[in-house]
């Protein structure tokens, strides 16, 4: 941390980590560094004073020191952020990664979930986008090696978790991962035949038995 008002706050953060969730501080929390953020960019012109007077004129006790170190370590994160979305060198696997690497920079352990609570939609996103990555670099596996480092990996990111992360796998995302695996073969087929093979391999998978 840089911004002198900040660090104290920042310092003694984690001995006020229950109080961000039952203090009077706002919710959800991210939602309101966001709106500061747009403030401080197109309303205050970048002016770290403002953003710091407004936090203070909200929340004129200890909530406002809380709030500004926060927000000050969250806006760093987004620039880093910013980077990293303008790499086009990186695949959406590899930006997934990365994210997360620089979450735990900034947030770590239940700092990092109070700002960004996990859904188990994301463990949905990250294996579509694990599988894009997979065949992005091995374009001449086959479907039987496809689906077979896909089962893993989506047993390593659903876990325990299975039954509730599965209820956020929609039609959509399902069809995705089957498009990628039998890739080869979809490409000898014409239209139609294409959508009879996927509409079965979709039904095969939602009755619970493509994985098995």
């Amino acid at each position: 941390m840089t911004d002198t008002k900040s660090e104290i706050a920042w310092k003694s953060l984690n001995d006020r980590i229950e109080a961000i969730q039952t203090g009077g501080y706002p919710t959800p929390i991210r939602q309101y560094l966001d709106e500061i953020h747009g403030k401080e960019r197109f309303e205050w012109g970048n002016d770290r004073d403002q953003t710091y007077n407004y936090i203070r004129k909200q929340y004129p006790d200890e909530r406002s020191s809380v709030l500004y170190a926060l927000y000050v370590a969250y806006s760093f994160y987004l620039e880093d952020i910013e980077a990293l979305e303008l790499d086009s060198s990186r695949t959406g696997y590899e930006k997934l990664k990365k994210r997360e690497e620089i979450r735990d920079h900034f947030f770590r352990g239940k700092l990092k979930e109070i700002i960004f609570p996990p859904h188990p939609s994301q463990k949905v996103e990250e294996f579509v986008l694990f599988a894009e990555d997979y065949v992005q670099k091995q374009p001449l596996t086959f479907s039987n090696e496809r689906k077979r480092k896909f089962q893993m990996i989506r047993n390593e990111i659903f876990k325990s978790d299975s039954y509730e992360v599965r209820k956020w796998e929609t039609s959509k995302t399902k069809k995705q991962i089957l498009t990628l695996i039998f890739q080869r073969e979809l490409s000898l087929m014409g239209d139609i035949e294409k959508t009879h093979f996927l509409e079965a391999k979709l039904r095969e998978e939602e009755a619970g038995h493509f994985w098995n």
